[in-house]
């Protein structure tokens, strides 16, 4: 929902890329200076502003009343390019993708992979840690012992 503040942020944006030029921005939307400089100055608030005069400062202002009249596929489209999709809920920078892609974590391990005992007798043989007595004893162990 468009909120005064929000409009007054667009309002001051939009001024801004006229040069702060009232005049020239009165010119340019076709809404009367008179009006355009009693907002700037406060004389006048953004929630007395009628919707024409919102939708000429703001033509590419799109406002959607239901979701079914949201663009298709639930994504939002400026200036012909379908940046994300943003209508669904759906995070913004999830969807943007420029370069190469970034690997994600791998999930962590949760233990319950059966352990490799040829693997594991390699390690304890190779292993520093352990003395050689030390390493028979731990390979004696894991022979007779684990099953």
């Amino acid at each position: 929902m468009l909120t005064e503040e929000k409009i007054k942020a667009a309002f001051d944006r939009a001024v801004e890329r006229e040069n702060r030029n009232l005049s020239q921005y009165a010119h340019k939307t076709g809404v009367p200076y008179t009006i355009i400089h009693n907002l700037k100055s406060g004389k006048t608030g953004f929630s007395r502003m009628t919707v024409a005069t919102l939708s000429r400062m703001f033509p590419e202002m799109r406002v959607f009343f239901f979701r079914e009249d949201f663009p298709a596929g639930g994504v939002v489209s400026v200036g012909g390019a379908n940046l994300a999709p943003i209508a669904n809920g759906s995070h913004a920078d999830a969807s943007v993708h420029v370069g190469e892609p970034v690997s994600r974590p791998k999930k962590p391990d949760d233990g319950n992979r059966p352990i490799d005992r040829d693997e594991l007798e390699t390690q304890f043989l190779n292993a520093e840690e352990f003395s050689p007595d030390e390493k028979i004893k731990i390979l004696l162990f894991l022979k007779n012992k684990v099953k």
